[in-house]
């Protein structure tokens, strides 16, 4: 009877009575916190060449500065700790496995090496993050063996949310926006007799009742990510078969789909009923917003208990089940066999990790700026206060460079006034930017803008023109490739990106206006040209693989607005000032042709 109550009152452990258990079911503790440290090293010291954000070498402090930059991101923060705390959770799992130093896994840790030799060089900090959470987990699996990185590979795909998405966001994001908008519209016009309108991802009513911008932030990236990290802490902490994890992460895209579609109606129903008020209202409540995802919730844990497998036979007397049990975390820490295979594999480790930190200072010692493809000259080049970073003397001027790139002042019947460097671009873009900018004015009435972009040692001066774009409220409509014949100083063929978009522009009485724009883009660098941003970047990691040169990129655009209707004759007009203002400024050519 006695015996019944003691074990009926029996109380769990205490936590740190159980972590000293569970710490003591890993052995060679010291040797990972050795190896770990080593590695964590690397990519505090050299973990970073993209310089002119943030300057820092560690790529621990460019994880910071991108997650405070950008909202979206900032899940990245809580991840190790809900990594941590799976881990714990499945502790009985990972804490039974056979563990062994297992050589095969210095292939995870070499190929997260070459993942952040290759970021390093090419100054693509995303690549070098890959590179980490890659050779950690290999790292794990070297200390520990094939079973240990079997059970710890679902916390450990976790680590994903830990990349910064930054703008890339943008190409997930959009067609999920525009797919929501479509499937809303579809809705409204077939179920609820609702006349809406789309053009793009953006919504309004025919009388102009209501109208709405579908942004990345409300129907994107954020619900995206959060049903991916939902659906596979779930899978994770329900499921056990791997094809059964799967099926219930893969619900995370249409679900997302489905939570903003049904936020959309929600906004579209309150603006039609009550007006664009209510429908704001409905749009930035807190309980509003969270709403519409509570039945693709209810319906992935429904899914998730459905394929739940059947609860595993209790565990024999004796056997594992019970309180963990083992020697002191001190002894697993120093209970290490020491073979030769075993020092072999350590020494080998730690040699790759300080073999790859010397390579990379070699490399960042040793690497040399390339000729720009443009003129540079010794012109101060101001910028523009524009209210950003709270400042309060919007139109005043400031220094934005001592040198600028050279543009013609006057160029076939256009002149030209040369356009300061707004603050927010100044601050934005790192500091060694070089820039060009004129507003040319045609007799014929045309304005066309002319801008260079020249990065420095940064490659992160130069991005994807269509951010440019789209950043300043236009909407692209259309993308097309096309071929200028340029005649001096010897005829070659330039090819361009041509981009037509439409937005909102301030009209003469200070009214919005809808305007059409035709942008005009291209990259230059010494002795290189193309207007392909993925071949820009594949040239410049190969340069500098090849030769340790950074070529200096520069992006030349040219933009002109214009009504709609008005396209064709305004990029006729611009063909005619790029032909001949080029060869004043760009000091590469291309390849003689007839």
């Amino acid at each position: 009877m006695s015996n019944q109550q003691n074990s009926g009152s029996e109380k769990p452990p205490a936590f740190t009575d159980e972590l000293r258990q569970v710490l003591a079911q890993l052995p060679g503790q010291g040797w990972f916190v050795l190896l770990l440290l080593a590695w964590l090293a690397l990519f505090h010291f050299l973990g970073n060449s993209t310089l002119g954000y943030v300057s820092t070498p560690s790529l621990f402090s460019w994880l910071d500065y991108c997650y405070e930059k950008r909202e979206d991101d900032q899940l990245g923060y809580l991840i190790p700790f809900i990594v941590l705390a799976l881990m714990w959770w499945n502790r009985r799992e990972w804490a039974a496995v056979q563990k062994r130093v297992w050589w095969p896994a210095l292939a995870l840790v070499a190929l997260g090496l070459v993942f952040h030799v290759l970021g390093f060089l090419v100054q693509q900090a995303r690549i070098s993050v890959v590179g980490f959470f890659v050779g950690l987990y290999g790292l794990t699996g070297v200390i520990w063996g094939p079973q240990w990185l079997r059970a710890t590979f679902f916390p450990f795909v976790l680590f994903a949310f830990c990349l910064p998405l930054g703008n890339t966001a943008e190409r997930i994001t959009f067609p999920l926006r525009l797919l929501s908008t479509k499937i809303s519209v579809a809705i409204s016009h077939g179920a609820l007799g609702i006349n809406v309108i789309r053009q793009g991802t953006m919504l309004w009513e025919p009388t102009g009742k209501f109208q709405y911008e579908i942004a990345a932030a409300c129907s994107g990236i954020r619900s995206l990510t959060a049903f991916l990290a939902f659906t596979i802490i779930l899978g994770f902490v329900s499921l056990r078969s791997p094809w059964r994890r799967a099926l219930v992460v893969a619900t995370a895209f249409p679900l997302a789909v489905l939570s903003n579609v049904i936020r959309l109606l929600c906004i579209i129903i309150a603006a039609e009923a009550f007006g664009q008020q209510t429908g704001n209202w409905v749009h930035e409540s807190a309980w509003f917003s969270l709403l519409p995802y509570v039945p693709s919730l209810i319906a992935v844990v429904v899914l998730s208990h459905w394929l739940a497998e059947k609860p595993a036979a209790p565990p024999e007397d004796g056997k594992s089940g019970g309180p963990l049990i083992g020697s002191s975390p001190l002894d697993a820490a120093l209970a290490f066999p020491v073979s030769r295979r075993v020092w072999s594999v350590l020494i080998t480790t730690v040699l790759l990790v300080g073999l790859t930190g010397g390579f990379l200072a070699h490399a960042r010692s040793n690497q040399r700026l390339g000729k720009p493809g443009v003129k540079v000259v010794p012109v101060l080049m101001p910028g523009q206060e524009d209210g950003s970073n709270g400042a309060t003397n919007a139109g005043g001027t400031f220094l934005a460079g001592s040198n600028s790139v050279f543009l013609p002042e006057q160029v076939l019947h256009y002149t030209s006034t040369n356009l300061p460097v707004a603050r927010v671009v100044y601050e934005w873009l790192p500091k060694d930017t070089v820039y060009g900018q004129r507003l040319y004015r045609g007799t014929n009435g045309l304005q066309f803008l002319n801008n260079v972009v020249l990065m420095g040692g940064d490659r992160t001066s130069i991005h994807q023109p269509q951010y440019c774009l789209t950043g300043q409220g236009f909407q692209i409509m259309k993308t097309e490739t096309d071929t200028l014949r340029i005649t001096r100083p010897q005829p070659y063929d330039l090819t361009v990106v041509k981009l037509t978009a439409k937005g909102t522009v301030r009209g003469a009485n200070g009214q919005p206006v809808l305007s059409h724009a035709v942008y005009v883009y291209w990259f230059v660098a010494d002795n290189q040209l193309t207007a392909d941003h993925a071949q820009r970047m594949w040239w410049m990691a190969r340069d500098l693989v090849r030769t340790g040169v950074l070529q200096r990129w520069a992006f030349v655009a040219y933009l002109g607005l214009c009504p709609p209707g008005g396209e064709d004759l305004v990029y006729e007009q611009m063909k005619e000032l790029i032909v001949a203002g080029v060869p004043e400024f760009q000091t590469t050519v291309g390849k003689a042709g007839k």
